[in-house]
Parts: structure tokens; sequence; C-alpha cells
């Protein structure tokens, strides 16, 4: 799981992209499980998910290889044709991802310093209406 969950998160956020760390950088598999162990969850569902996910390459005839498997440039282009899918199905699973990585990315403490909310979390930088009326 930690695999997969690695390659998705440097797929969807690069490394040296508009701010460092990229989504690798974080440590998402860890948080993952936090969070799941603080709400209580089983991680196997999320689990049994990811590693279906990382049969989809193949089953959707993209690649000869799993999605963990594949250089960072067939990930991204993987997750594009995912995005723009038609069919319900890829597009379904491309947003249950971004629902998965994005929000855990975000609020990583280093990278919301990064974007310039406070370390204390709840500010809005100067730029975006926040600070000192």
């Amino acid at each position: 799981m930690d695999r997969i969950l690695n390659a998705l998160a440097e797929a969807m956020i690069p490394p040296g992209g508009a701010f460092d760390p990229g989504g690798a950088d974080i440590g998402l598999p860890a948080r993952v499980k936090e969070i799941a162990r603080r709400l209580g969850y089983p991680s196997w569902p999320l689990g049994v998910f990811l590693r279906l996910f990382d049969w989809f390459p193949l089953l959707f005839g993209f690649r000869f290889r799993r999605f963990s498997r594949l250089d960072p440039d067939s990930r991204r282009t993987f997750l594009a044709c995912l995005e723009g899918s038609r069919g319900m199905v890829g597009t379904g699973v491309f947003l249950a991802l971004k629902a998965l990585v994005m929000p855990l990315f975000y609020s990583d403490p280093e990278v919301g310093r990064r974007i310039g909310y406070s370390a204390a979390g709840g500010e809005l930088p100067a730029a975006l209406g926040g600070g000192e009326p």
C-alpha cells in the first residue's frame, strides 16, 4: 500500500513543481494510516482499493505494468487519461484518489507554511484577505 500511495502522490503533485515538497515527500502513507486509526476505520478497504487501482493501467490497456511500476511521466499520463475519461469508472476512481491525496498534502504543516498559512492554522495569508484589517 505504501508504494502505491507514494507513486500516486508523486504523480499528482510532482516534486519541484510550484513549490517543494512534492506529494511523495510528506509521508502520505503514514498520514493515511494515522487518520484511519484516529477515525477508527480499518485500513484493509483502502488497501484493497489501492491494489485494484495499481492494476488499472494493465486492465485498461494503457501499459503492461502496474501503476506503481510505471515511470513518473507514464503515471501522470495515466492519471490524465482517467481524469479526462468519459466513463464513470475512470472519472470516479480519479476523483476518489484525488480526494484522498490532495487534502492530506495541503494539510501538511510544511506545505501550509510554504503557501503562506500560519503555523497556528486557520489564518489566511494577507494576499487572500487575511491578516490585519
